[in-house]
């Protein structure tokens, strides 16, 4: 599953438009984004409290990489609340197209941080219910 994952044809996460032909200074952008969202979807293989624990640290600090190069990206040459280019040229030229692709970043980031939430909700559901640690008690009268 996890090579359909990384080929991109797998993931819990509607498609955003073609992401093809992204601008050379948004690549390293999108494989943030990419690496954090395969590692995402390894919550779903978790198979102990020890691993989800594990893999939620993982998450939570590619999220925060994640998030900081968009931020970093967008205040370097766009105005994220007009949408708008404030520096065209900090961003290799600025312009609707590079507007257009953070924006789809930007969105597929909070797709992706919904399948997190998700897949931590429901493996965690499914933990309790492997592991036993519901605990039923029985009494008996005489």
């Amino acid at each position: 599953e996890l090579s359909r994952v990384i080929a991109g044809r797998d993931g819990g996460v509607e498609e955003r438009g073609e992401m093809e032909d992204i601008p050379p200074h948004l690549q390293q952008l999108q494989m943030t984004i990419q690496n954090y969202h395969c590692n995402v979807l390894l919550l779903k293989q978790c198979n102990s409290q020890a691993q989800l624990d594990t893999c939620i640290d993982v998450c939570r600090a590619l999220n925060n990489d994640a998030r900081r190069s968009l931020d970093t990206t967008t205040g370097n040459g766009f105005d994220r609340t007009a949408g708008g280019s404030t520096n065209s040229s900090s961003c290799g030229g600025g312009g609707a197209r590079e507007r257009q692709v953070l924006r789809k970043m930007r969105l597929l980031l909070e797709d992706v941080e919904a399948v997190q939430s998700a897949s931590i909700q429901t493996v965690s559901q499914q933990l309790v219910g492997f592991t036993g640690t519901t605990t039923t008690t029985t009494t008996t009268t005489t």
